[in-house]
């Protein structure tokens, strides 16, 4: 429950700051912020704000509820040892985004995301089967916060497109690639992402 409070907090914060960078400023075009969910169960949702330093160049960052999954090949320096994550976070992306084309509705992105682990669980000895492995994390996992050696910090590249209608909805993909793992191991796989998301800009509002 504490977890959740902080990122209740965080999107309050987030909201509000770009809310009214846009009313203060006059700059109602250069200016975009709103909500974003994502993947097929949601397991990534939040939101974000952004700043166009130029009609084509844009500048966004983000805070979401971020999950993911992959095995851990030889952990803690054991080749025999091998676990399976699925654990979740409060993520901060900071994306690069280029809009072509004349009516700027398309856009490209590509950026870094920092996350903090704020739960999930870890299964040892996993079987190779993705599907079935899933669902045993879920009933005979232990909890990440109480494995040793957890790194409460990881990072993501990030990268996707979309496409915003005049309403203000987005429609996108986005895909991420683990750059680090949470326990020392000789290989990830599997830590990748992609996921389809939905979006409102609700700087559409103040026109």
């Amino acid at each position: 429950m504490k977890n959740k409070n902080y990122v209740f907090v965080a999107l309050l914060i987030l909201f509000p700051i770009t809310h009214a960078h846009s009313i203060s400023n006059g700059i109602e075009d250069r200016v975009k912020f709103g909500v974003h969910l994502k993947g097929i169960t949601l397991s990534t949702w939040g939101v974000f704000g952004e700043y166009k330093v130029h009609e084509a160049i844009g500048l966004q960052a983000a805070i979401l509820k971020f999950s993911d999954f992959y095995f851990m090949k030889g952990i803690d320096n054991s080749p025999e040892s091998d676990a399976f994550v699925r654990p979740h976070y409060v993520a901060m992306p900071l994306l690069f985004r280029l809009y072509p084309g004349e009516k700027r509705q398309f856009g490209l992105y590509v950026g870094v995301q920092l996350n903090r682990l704020i739960g999930g669980k870890i299964l040892l000895d996993p079987s190779d089967d993705i599907d079935e492995v899933r669902k045993e994390v879920k009933e005979l996992g232990s909890r990440l916060k109480d494995e040793d050696d957890i790194r409460k910090w990881t990072t993501h590249s990030v990268w996707g497109f979309d496409f915003e209608w005049p309403g203000g909805i987005q429609w996108g993909i986005a895909m991420s690639k683990g750059l680090s793992t949470l326990k020392q191991c000789d290989e990830a796989k599997i830590n990748f992402t992609c996921k389809m998301y939905l979006g409102y800009n609700l700087a559409k509002l103040l026109d």
